[in-house]
């Protein structure tokens, strides 16, 4: 399995957090990162328990398939998003009225191992890949923004009668780093967020973005950093 372990930080408002969850898993030589954030509508700010059951219908459906398959991460967001609106839907009466609420949710899910990245989102978290002093490619965010951090509208969720899913698919080199973030806003300074990513170790790394000042929304803001590693760092 890979020897390193990735940086984690994150900072959030009191009863935000138990509804958004980070969670890092080792499958052999893949390391299977995931953020999730999810609610019941109508809104409910300290109800957890979305997000608990979302994460574990995700990891759940991870453990019934291979990862061997090329669109395995996409295939598994749009089947956490079948079984929502599947227990939504065996509740609904026509006419608008529900027994229970309905399950929004937005994913981040991104399986990395030493030489490939797949990613699916869907939602407004992101991901970079970096390789030296330069951005490879990055993924780009379900929201709509008029420039003011309030007005931020998630455009896509799992659950949703309508849902986009997002993917991608690349090649890795020893050193490079994937950093995935929700909740940090990138493109107002590109130079200064570049320095940030490229800090010397990952923790520094998942810390700065963390206590920067480009932040979209203070509610809840999370970092992971992974980086690639020489084939001598793997060990069987």
């Amino acid at each position: 399995m890979l020897s390193n372990k990735p940086a984690i930080a994150f900072s959030s408002m009191t009863g935000i957090r138990r509804r958004t969850c980070m969670h890092v898993h080792l499958y052999g030589h893949a390391h299977i990162y995931a953020m999730i954030n999810a609610t019941r509508m109508p809104f409910q700010p300290h109800d957890a328990e979305a997000t608990t059951a979302t994460s574990r219908l995700l990891f759940n459906l991870i453990n019934q398939h291979s990862l061997e398959d090329d669109q395995i991460a996409t295939k598994l967001l749009h089947m956490v998003h079948e079984r929502l609106r599947q227990e939504y839907e065996a509740f609904f009466i026509p006419g608008g009225y529900t027994f229970e609420e309905e399950t929004l949710a937005t994913i981040m899910l991104a399986i990395v191992e030493p030489h490939r990245a797949r990613l699916a989102w869907a939602g407004d978290a992101q991901a970079f890949w970096l390789r030296d002093a330069d951005f490879q490619d990055s993924s780009v965010p379900h929201i709509f923004s008029q420039g003011d951090a309030n007005l931020r509208v998630v455009t896509s969720t799992l659950g949703a009668q309508q849902v986009h899913i997002d993917s991608r698919d690349w090649q890795l080199l020893p050193h490079d780093r994937i950093v995935l973030t929700r909740g940090v806003e990138f493109h107002q300074d590109a130079e200064l967020t570049l320095s940030r990513m490229l800090g010397e170790r990952q923790q520094e790394v998942a810390l700065e973005l963390i206590n920067s000042e480009t932040i979209q929304s203070p509610r809840w803001i999370g970092v992971i950093v992974h980086d690639v590693l020489q084939k001598s760092n793997i060990t069987p």
